[in-house]
């Protein structure tokens, strides 16, 4: 009798042991989803945002007034820091040779001494967010022989 009384008390600690494993599991489980689906919905605000950054630095290109292009750099510096603090950075293109996942060429160039395949012009910035693109850069390429 007694060593039914083992027997049983064994296996309900195993069963108990298994229990938690399982809880444990699922909680992780729900954590990186939950993670995953909170950088999901974080990245389409970014993306609408980059196209906003855009209107912002065509902006401070057109404008004269130095007082205000100086204001509006102030603005967009704190704007770039906020997408850095959430992980976003622009990706340098111009100068290294072309990558079609990272850039959208839009327009090819015969003439320049650079290397060909090469980009000459980033006509629109590209960004990552933790390491992944969220937006290719839209550039201009150095072409072969024509």
């Amino acid at each position: 009798m007694e060593e039914n009384t083992e027997n049983a008390k064994e296996e309900y600690r195993e069963k108990l042991l298994r229990l938690q494993a399982d809880y444990d599991n699922y909680r992780k489980n729900f954590e990186k989803r939950f993670e995953e689906q909170r950088k999901l919905a974080n990245e389409r605000l970014v993306r609408e945002l980059l196209t906003v950054m855009d209107d912002f630095e065509r902006m401070m290109k057109s404008t004269d007034d130095e007082e205000t292009r100086g204001g509006m750099e102030m603005v967009y510096r704190n704007m770039m820091k906020a997408l850095k603090n959430e992980g976003v950075e622009r990706m340098e293109c111009v100068g290294k040779p072309f990558d079609p996942f990272e850039q959208e060429a839009i327009e090819v160039s015969y003439e320049g001494s650079c290397e060909e395949n090469t980009v000459m012009e980033e006509l629109r910035a590209g960004y990552r967010m933790n390491g992944r693109v969220i937006r290719t850069a839209q550039v201009k390429v150095k072409g072969g022989k024509k």
